[in-house]
């Protein structure tokens, strides 16, 4: 008899990368160029800006055909079918679309909605932003082995503005929540994964929402800190909401990883 060997498979690293927080306090230019706290923001700045475009080349060199307006393309037909089966409540489809620990994150949305009355959502993109409108703002890589591409997974940032309209219906088919007749400017910051490993079924996946702070306008705090405050990133406000008296009381799982290359 045979012995048999396991072989464990990772589809995903289950944790957002140095998650982006946002572009920070633009401080004054003297303070910027002659202040301690001003050399160290852009320090910070530069650095993620370098590991940002090592990400970038990463993907052009380990994935044929790769280009920003592809990528673009693909980002843009994630974000709108994901968002689609976040309404219908499609979680086996919804499972293969995003990562596990966003996906439960859904889940519980989509319980939580469900707990709250609303039998059915209806989500439409109204308008739809060209990709010249979709700004990548960060890249991040992570590998298993850091000498092998194979093992690496890539997570771009992506804002994208756009106009959508929301519904919720009572069993009863009465307007809960939202105007199906009314369009909603939306600007969601989605974080978008995916593994460098040369594999037909390899796909970009949704594996955050992002729900920025704004920076500090006080310069004060930025001297006493050294930089721009920032919060721990939770899961990003969607049209698709759940009626405040049943909403999870979770957190987006995010966490830095420490093998960030």
């Amino acid at each position: 008899m045979r012995s048999g060997v396991i072989k464990a498979v990772f589809i995903s690293p289950n944790v957002l990368m140095e998650p982006y927080r946002g572009p920070g306090l633009k401080m004054p230019f003297l303070q910027s160029w002659f202040t301690l706290p001003g050399w160290r923001a852009r320090k910070e700045r530069t650095m993620s800006n370098i590991k940002s475009m090592y990400a970038i080349a990463k993907l052009k060199k380990n994935i044929k055909g790769f280009g920003l307006r592809k990528f673009k393309e693909e980002a843009l037909q994630v974000y709108e079918e994901t968002c689609q089966l976040l309404a219908e409540g499609d979680q086996s489809r919804l499972r293969q679309a995003t990562t596990p620990a966003l996906f439960g994150d859904m889940k519980r949305e989509i319980k939580a909605r469900q707990d709250g009355g609303w039998k059915s959502v209806r989500w439409s993109m109204v308008k739809r932003p060209s990709l010249g409108q979709l700004d990548i703002l960060h890249g991040r890589i992570m590998a298993q082995n850091p000498k092998d591409d194979k093992t690496a997974w890539v997570q771009l940032t992506v804002k994208i503005p756009s106009e959508q309209s929301f519904a919720a219906y009572s069993a009863k088919k009465s307007l809960v929540a939202g105007n199906p007749d009314k369009a909603i400017k939306v600007e969601d910051t989605w974080v978008f994964e995916r593994a460098l490993k040369k594999d037909p079924t390899t796909r970009w996946r949704c594996a955050g929402r992002l729900s920025l702070q704004p920076p500090p306008t006080d310069t004060k705090l930025i001297a006493t800190t050294g930089s721009p405050s920032s919060q721990p990133d939770t899961a990003k406000r969607q049209i698709v909401v759940t009626p405040k008296a049943a909403q999870p009381r979770h957190k987006q799982r995010i966490q830095a990883a420490a093998a960030v290359m």
